[in-house]
């Protein structure tokens, strides 16, 4: 990771093929290791497809940590099947699907720290969900809460009454708010 003093390992070009939107990276990245997540998949009680959905997710949450400067410091195949184990697991305990054989665990020199960082972008993926799912009104007010106006301003720059603005905007955050510790992905990512 980018706060440990190690040196990027040679594989960080997967990263930043992922980051330049490079179609022989991505193409690369999946014929080299998708046969390994799907047969991970298949032998804990998943289909191909199952496998091709925790795939592209994990690849997403790599995209999003690249964009924030991901470095990694081991094989992008570790990073990946850390990733992958974990969205199928958690998968998994949400469908209360039973577990057939774990026995590909991850690997063990992966630090708290790359597990930290997967569980953060993981739980911004888990809010982005819930607030796309928000009215628009709401997603408006609270966008620009966000940005730091307070509600006077967001009722000026929408052209709103001001109680509308401040009732709505609390409504709406308790709302969002509600929606995401309702997913049973919330309390795996406590």
């Amino acid at each position: 990771m980018s706060a440990q003093s190690s040196q990027p390992h040679p594989d960080q070009q997967y990263i930043e093929g992922l980051i330049r939107g490079d179609k022989r990276t991505f193409k690369l990245i999946y014929e080299r290791y998708f046969p390994l997540i799907e047969r991970y998949v298949r032998q804990n009680s998943g289909q191909r497809a199952d496998a091709e959905d925790v795939f592209y997710k994990s690849l997403e949450i790599i995209y999003l940590q690249a964009r924030d400067g991901l470095v990694i410091t081991q094989s992008f195949k570790a990073y990946l099947k850390l990733i992958c184990q974990r969205r199928w697991l958690n998968e998994l305990r949400r469908s209360q699907r039973v577990v057939l054989n774990l026995k590909d665990q991850p690997e063990p020199y992966l630090d708290a720290e790359v597990i930290a960082q997967i569980e953060k972008h993981e739980r911004k993926l888990l809010y982005r969900k819930h607030f796309q799912k928000l009215p628009i009104r709401c997603r408006e007010i609270l966008e620009l809460t966000f940005e730091g106006k307070n509600y006077k301003e967001v009722a000026e720059q929408l052209k709103l009454n001001y109680s509308f603005v401040r009732r709505r905007g609390g409504e709406c955050a308790n709302t969002l708010m509600k929606n995401i510790h309702q997913d049973p992905l919330f309390n795996e990512l406590k």
